[in-house]
């Protein structure tokens, strides 16, 4: 359901150690090359078009492998060149997803709904961060008649938020980070409802792996 592809690489991509992902880090040299190092750099560039804007970010990288395809670019001098044309601080970027081994992990833990006497709904999707870092992230709500409701969470309270959408039709479905930005340490709880959970967080949770998961039992809620 919703993105059956993005299951299938945590499924195929298994955890070789006994870590959160956030602790398998790039400067270990025996973990260099494993999956959520990957993972790491990947979500780190979409964290940058993020901040800048798709369109901002394409045409900044477009325009960096026509002057300069045939030299090589650092980490500094990649970020100096963005915040130049963007006008904006990375750094935080830098230090909460290269330098660091802090956890991103959004989770919905609550949604109520109630009809208003105008009859509209009127639901509320209560939000926690149960990681170290914080990013302003898109959170998703779906009628039932399908229509998609967006609504963008740029502050927590202590960790939390409320969202609220106002809706002609009964909500259904409410997923935070809808397109996949971030490098969420357990993605299932982004999503509610759910009726199964797999996470990377400890080692008492369940563990995704193609040999003990075949894909004629893959669970449909996934």
């Amino acid at each position: 359901e919703n993105n059956f592809s993005d299951f299938l690489r945590l499924a195929f991509h298994q955890v070789y150690v006994d870590k959160p992902i956030s602790e398998i880090s790039l400067y270990d040299g025996s973990t260099l090359y494993r999956w959520a190092a990957y993972y790491k750099g990947y979500y780190f560039l979409r964290s940058l078009e993020s901040a800048l804007g798709t369109d901002n970010f394409n045409g900044a990288i477009k325009k960096l492998i026509e002057n300069k395809h045939k030299d090589v670019i650092s980490l500094n001098g990649f970020i100096k060149y963005l915040e130049k044309i963007s006008d904006k601080n990375l750094s935080f970027q830098v230090n909460n997803l290269v330098n660091s081994n802090k956890t991103l992990d959004y989770d919905i833990y609550d949604v109520t709904s109630k009809k208003n006497s105008d009859g509209n709904f009127r639901t509320s999707a209560l939000v926690k961060n149960n990681g170290e870092i914080f990013f302003p992230f898109e959170i998703m709500a779906i009628t039932q008649g399908g229509k998609k409701i967006f609504k963008k969470v740029d502050t927590l309270y202590n960790s939390k938020a409320d969202v609220e959408f106002i809706s002609n039709e009964k909500i259904i479905k409410v997923e935070i980070d809808p397109n996949h930005y971030f490098l969420d340490a357990n993605q299932v709880n982004n999503i509610y409802p759910r009726k199964r959970e797999y996470s990377f967080l400890d080692r008492k949770s369940t563990r995704l792996n193609s040999s003990h998961i075949p894909l004629s039992r893959m669970p449909s809620s996934a």
